[in-house]
């Protein structure tokens, strides 16, 4: 749909099918990998990154264990289907349990994903630099938040998949992160965080905002002065500096 040179992302649902299901959040790896290899196939595009696990973290989903996500992803790599596919780590739903869910995957993951619906940016930002050092692909597929991509951007974060719908200032962002970044500051406190950009286009742009679920109103205060693009109100939550230079 969306073109020949589309960059397609492959991800299973959450509502598990009990044949899946060889026990209480265990399934059977074989079963597991047959039905992505089923999906690869009936789709007929090349996938770019299949990723087995979707949020393993939240029980309820029953997605198996991480013995079973490893299984499964020795599985993939002997189909054809899944030649030139980098395999991901599970995305869990809290940043907290991100590294805990990549590291028993022992490399077999060229990607390390997480989303960010709750858990510590303390968390978010090691697991990017985490994934980073061991040679791994940093990924957020399944973006809520403007502070999820700036905070993502400014610590090494490589990629990321926006929910729900194409707004304004997502785009504008995707656009801007391509060029230069003046000025950035964060409050890891409140889960929130802002930046400027000067896109490649020559145009310079302010974005701010806090995650979707766990973000406290935070204010921020653009001030334009002589090598001086962004300050930070002083607040009682934590600060990461009191003013950023060019």
């Amino acid at each position: 749909m969306a073109g020949p040179d589309a960059m397609w992302y492959f991800s299973p649902g959450t509502s598990v099918d009990p044949w899946y299901r060889s026990g209480t959040n265990r399934v059977y790896p074989d079963r597991w990998a047959a039905a992505m290899a089923a999906c690869q196939q009936y789709y007929n595009r090349p996938m770019w990154m299949a990723e087995p696990f979707n949020e393993p973290d939240y029980l309820p989903w029953n997605m198996g264990s991480r013995q079973d996500l490893s299984d499964i992803m020795d599985l993939l790599e002997t189909l054809p289907n899944f030649t030139d596919t980098f395999l991901a780590g599970a995305s869990t739903l809290s940043t907290d349990q991100a590294a805990p869910w990549y590291d028993p995957l022992g490399g077999r993951a060229a990607v390390g994903t997480t989303h960010a619906l709750y858990g510590s940016v303390s968390n978010y930002v090691s697991f990017i630099q985490h994934v980073t050092a061991t040679n791994g692909i940093p990924f957020n597929p399944e973006v809520h938040s403007l502070a999820e991509v700036i905070i993502g951007a400014n610590y090494g974060l490589q990629g990321a998949i926006w929910w729900g719908t194409a707004e304004r200032a997502r785009g504008d962002f995707v656009n801007a992160s391509q060029g230069q970044q003046l000025g950035y500051a964060d409050d890891w406190t409140n889960w929130s965080a802002a930046t400027v950009y000067r896109a490649p286009d020559g145009t310079v742009q302010a974005f701010l905002g806090s995650g979707e679920r766990i973000g406290q109103p935070t204010t921020y205060t653009p001030l334009r002065r002589p090598r001086r693009v962004l300050r930070r109100r002083r607040s009682a939550a934590r600060l990461h500096g009191d003013h950023w230079r060019r």
